[in-house]
């Protein structure tokens, strides 16, 4: 649900750019498209391992993944913050 949310939110970002709404809109759009492609790009392979059945859950390697991917939705969380933020000034301003 949240990927297709993105979408939606990204191709309505999009749009109100292109019908000049103005070029925060257009940072907005892309921020979200971004997040789409940085969890199919990056952040799945991560996601791949974790929930790997060979993994050890106990072992530094299962320690790092979770690491890194704690880290990665940081990213992610970060990014679709702003993007929220920028909609938010444009509507209200």
């Amino acid at each position: 649900m949240q990927g297709t949310l993105a979408l939606v939110g990204a191709l309505a970002a999009l749009s109100s750019w292109h019908d000049g709404l103005g070029a925060p809109w257009l940072f907005s759009g892309l921020g979200m498209a971004g997040i789409i492609a940085f969890t199919l790009l990056v952040v799945r392979p991560t996601d791949a391992a974790l929930v790997d059945e060979a993994l050890d859950v106990d072992s530094a390697t299962a320690q790092a993944l979770l690491e890194r991917w704690g880290m990665l939705h940081n990213v992610r969380s970060i990014v679709g913050l702003a993007a929220f933020t920028i909609d938010l000034a444009m509507l209200i301003g």
